[in-house]
């Protein structure tokens, strides 16, 4: 869970805190009078998932990976970097046995592609391969 850090000057938290939209969540848009500042991670989080969502949402009837992997909002997760990593491994470990085809985002901020000759085309074995992957890179926790 993505938490803020609360400024030295407060005595109490805002009493509005458990409105807050954190997946929405920018500094531009925090409530007038909350002076509530996210962390970096907190930030590339919420920025991370309003991403997939949209691009989840939009990309749902394409059958083409080239439209899909050339929505502005993939494209924008993959313009996030290495920022986006932990966030992408996380998102593909939950989707277990139906992953999405975030695979072209890895391949494209990390320069690797760590998937096996004989598992390429096979979701499922390409998503394990990328948590592997990512657990050997130390952005995935075994668990």
């Amino acid at each position: 869970m993505c938490r803020g850090i609360y400024s030295r000057d407060w005595t109490r938290p805002p009493k509005s805190r458990s409105q807050i939209d954190f997946r929405t969540l920018e500094p531009r848009n925090i409530p007038r009078g909350i002076d509530f500042l996210l962390t970096q991670e907190c930030r590339n989080e919420a920025k991370f998932k309003r991403l997939a969502e949209a691009w989840q949402a939009d990309t749902a009837t394409y059958s083409s990976m080239a439209q899909i992997a050339m929505h502005p909002a993939y494209q924008n997760i993959i313009g996030m970097g290495k920022d986006a990593l932990p966030f992408l491994l996380k998102q593909l470990k939950s989707e277990g046995d139906e992953p999405h085809h975030w695979f072209w985002a890895l391949a494209a901020i990390t320069g690797e592609n760590p998937v096996p000759k004989q598992s390429r085309g096979k979701i499922v074995e390409m998503a394990k391969a990328w948590l592997e992957w990512g657990r050997q890179s130390g952005y995935v926790k075994l668990g």
